[in-house]
């Protein structure tokens, strides 16, 4: 059944990019159901298709991080932070790409975001201090 649906939701955006609504809610089921392969397809078509959704960008970078295609994933994610800076999700965003790169081993591209983060905003000066010890702490025993 669940495969039928997503066949379905994919071919009838394949057909009619106007269908975004489509693109979008089977984008995020496959990233809630970790079908990031799936999901990836679906967030390459559709922002091939000047798709405009900053929480489908998200799951993109998500989908991305989860694939091991960090680079590809701190590209979408910077854009999301760069188009969505005064969204009270900011901060979250922020923080759940951190643990992914922490999770992923990627702690200078980690630590950067996180002072990145500190130095745009004077209220953050303290964002994600455990995170970015932890970080610190791993990267004088690894060298």
């Amino acid at each position: 059944k669940w495969e039928c649906r997503r066949d379905s939701l994919y071919l009838a955006y394949q057909m009619d990019p106007k269908l975004e609504a489509a693109a979008l809610e089977l984008g995020k089921e496959l990233s809630q159901k970790k079908l990031f392969s799936d999901a990836l397809t679906v967030y390459t078509l559709y922002f091939k298709n000047n798709g405009k959704d900053f929480e489908a960008r998200f799951n993109f970078a998500i989908a991305l991080a989860e694939t091991k295609r960090f680079q590809e994933a701190y590209k979408q994610f910077n854009y999301v932070l760069q188009h969505n800076r005064d969204k009270l999700q900011h901060p979250l965003y922020v923080r759940t790409f951190v643990k992914y790169l922490m999770a992923n081993n990627q702690l200078q591209v980690a630590r950067q975001l996180i002072t990145q983060t500190r130095r745009s905003n004077k209220r953050a000066a303290f964002f994600l201090e455990k995170e970015l010890q932890q970080i610190d702490s791993r990267l004088k025993t690894s060298s």
